[in-house]
């Protein structure tokens, strides 16, 4: 299975990195929003303005992963 990160202009899914995928092939695709990780990502950027360590933003991050379907990886913190 190939994870996609896309994005949609208003006619067409455009992949936002390139992608290895065989030609003329086709496809079954499940679409889901970002919403969960932009909302990890903001909540860590404020547990960073607050003053939380990068300790303990580790420790939430690891708490939320285990709930959620896709974080962000901390080296994009």
């Amino acid at each position: 299975m190939t994870k996609l990160i896309a994005h949609f202009d208003g006619k067409v899914i455009v992949p936002d990195e390139p992608i290895d995928l065989p030609m003329n092939e086709r496809l079954v695709i499940h679409v889901e929003t970002e919403k969960k990780a932009a909302t990890l990502k903001q909540m860590i950027e404020l547990a960073a303005q607050i003053g939380f360590s990068k300790q303990d933003i580790a420790e939430m991050n690891a708490a939320i992963e285990e709930d959620c379907e896709r974080v962000e990886p901390p080296d994009q913190w």
